[in-house]
């Protein structure tokens, strides 16, 4: 999963570094586990985002 986060394609141990060579079964993998991250993220996004426009 960690290749899969970074893209790491240089000379991976596993063959994972991006979404193709990883193949569906494990991208989906790990968007069902990095979901509440990725949602986190969104929402912390998306308040940093309306905070600065009041601010302007």
């Amino acid at each position: 999963m960690a290749q899969l986060m970074m893209e790491y394609v240089p000379e991976p141990p596993f063959n994972a570094g991006t979404p193709e060579t990883a193949g569906e079964e494990i991208v989906q993998s790990f968007m069902q586990l990095g979901s509440p991250l990725l949602d986190a993220f969104l929402a912390q996004t998306k308040d940093t985002a309306s905070q600065l426009k009041l601010k302007s």
